[in-house]
């Protein structure tokens, strides 16, 4: 199997693979087009079922308020889960993530004020929270594999510069 290296100067490969694999999966991933009848809608409970291929294939072809629904409640259930290990000002900044997440948000996803709002929402919570919980929070996908001590300490570098040297 070939893979492909993107190359930013000034960026070390894993800090960009990281930031396409958040760009991709917070709201992006929700916007790609379906088929142009929309999917009847789906529970959560059967939505989170699915194979991790399955999810982001069915959420593709979701109305708006439904794609709504099952991010609003994956990130809520993650709240309710996580919301004793996290101080008040993270917990407002997951709430305001879950907001955002409206059927405006579908319906609007090409609107350049709102990929605006998307960008600094996501490096608010990314500040807040780290990548990875973001990640367990606003995607399906749960958790990342384990990585090594090399790619933890770039993570941490990456997070550093982004939300504490800026």
């Amino acid at each position: 199997m070939q893979a492909f290296a993107l190359v930013v100067p000034g960026k070390s490969h894993l800090t960009v693979a990281a930031s396409l694999f958040l760009l991709v999966l917070f709201v992006s991933s929700s916007l790609i087009s379906g088929a142009s009848r929309p999917r009847a809608d789906i529970e959560y409970a059967d939505f989170i079922k699915l194979t991790a291929a399955d999810r982001l294939a069915t959420f593709a072809e979701l109305t708006p308020a439904n794609k709504s629904a099952l991010k609003r409640t994956h990130a809520e259930r993650w709240l309710d889960r996580h919301q004793q290990e996290l101080s008040a000002g993270q917990v407002a900044v997951v709430q305001e993530g879950i907001r955002f997440l409206s059927p405006a948000t579908y319906r609007n996803a090409a609107d350049p004020k709102l990929r605006r709002q998307e960008d600094q929402l996501k490096r608010k919570l990314e500040c807040s929270l780290g990548r990875e919980r973001v990640t367990e929070a606003f995607t399906f996908l749960g958790s990342r594999p384990e990585r090594d001590w090399t790619q933890r300490v770039d993570e941490w570098l990456s997070w550093f510069k982004d939300c504490l040297v800026q």
